[in-house]
């Protein structure tokens, strides 16, 4: 296909390339259950990732020598030998703005501060020179990693498939509040990506350890208290739950009898990890809120109530459950 190179912008032959780095779908589909990617409302299994016609061949090996540093020095360390500090060089903050740019040129916004295509025309632009080498700086993306993975407790309530997101998922999107930040977002299975292009509020926006800098060291545990960003997350996470509730009943039939045609692989995968401790939170989370109704007013019960089912949905009476 014939167009213009949105990186050089130059008339050229533009490849069909990955929105998403390739090696993490690599990794996806050979750490899955299948052997497959699916695409959430769909019945065709798929052996890639979103793609879209962004930069012609010699732009796109721009951007492939730092995902190549990325794969080697992060992504495979984190995911396969679980290492959990990384010396890192220029190439970090390369491998980022390559990844927002991409995002950037294939998501829109549908709302946000009123100067919001300005800002986004102005990031482009800025990285644009950033990863042609005509500048020395990214401009006004602040760029942030963090290291996530499956939650196995949470004092709070968490949306269905919840781990599955955090773990398993490819996640992109241009982000904007009512406060006027602006930002690019953008997901790999366990690691998260952020970048601010309007000044972070430091009070409301405190991200400790995932600042991307010229040179440095990114180490695991890191701490984010942000205003905004987990009921963008939950919001996330229950679109793809929703997707997933929809898959036509022909797929859900695929998917269990590739399962079961090879068990070892189903049992030994990510995906079956991930589904176990999504099911155990779901448990922790159910018990923890039974206890709480127990314990509440309406929770006790007496007398002739107490060969009534337990309100915990064991199924027991109360007497042989929480009441004895």
């Amino acid at each position: 296909m014939v167009g213009l190179c949105r990186l050089c912008q130059k008339e050229a032959d533009l490849q069909f390339g990955h929105i998403f780095p390739r090696f993490a779908v690599k990794w996806l589909k050979k750490t899955s259950a299948t052997g497959f990617l699916r695409t959430t409302g769909s019945s065709e299994r798929e052996q890639d990732s979103e793609r879209e016609y962004l930069m012609c061949a010699a732009c796109e090996q721009i951007l492939s020598k730092d995902e190549k540093v990325f794969s080697e020095q992060i992504f495979i360390p984190y995911h396969e030998r679980g290492e959990t500090v990384f010396e890192y060089g220029p190439w970090l903050g390369r491998f980022l703005a390559g990844l927002h740019f991409k995002v950037i040129n294939c998501r829109s916004l549908d709302s946000g501060p009123k100067n919001v295509t300005e800002i986004i025309d102005a990031t482009k632009m800025e990285l644009r020179n950033f990863l042609l080498g005509q500048s020395d700086k990214s401009g006004r993306a602040e760029f942030h990693l963090f290291f996530g993975d499956v939650v196995q407790d949470a004092n709070y309530e968490v949306p269905s498939k919840f781990n599955w997101y955090m773990s398993r998922s490819l996640d992109a999107s241009l982000v904007s509040n009512l406060s006027g930040t602006v930002g690019v977002y953008a997901k790999f299975l366990k690691i998260m990506t952020f970048s601010f292009l309007t000044p972070r509020n430091t009070v409301s926006e405190r991200w400790e350890g995932t600042q991307i800098f010229e040179k440095g060291t990114l180490k695991t545990p890191q701490e984010i208290e942000s205003k905004g960003l987990g009921s963008f997350i939950t919001d996330r996470v229950k679109a793809v739950a929703r997707a997933i509730a929809e898959l036509p009943p022909k797929e859900n039939e695929r998917i269990a009898k590739s399962a079961i045609g090879n068990p070892e692989r189903a049992l030994a995968s990510e995906s079956y990890r991930t589904y176990l401790a999504d099911k155990a939170l779901r448990q922790r989370l159910e018990e923890r809120a039974a206890q709480a109704r127990l314990a509440s007013p309406a929770g006790r019960m007496k007398g002739r109530d107490r060969n009534s089912p337990c309100r915990c949905g064991s199924g027991k009476k109360f007497k042989k459950c929480h009441g004895g």
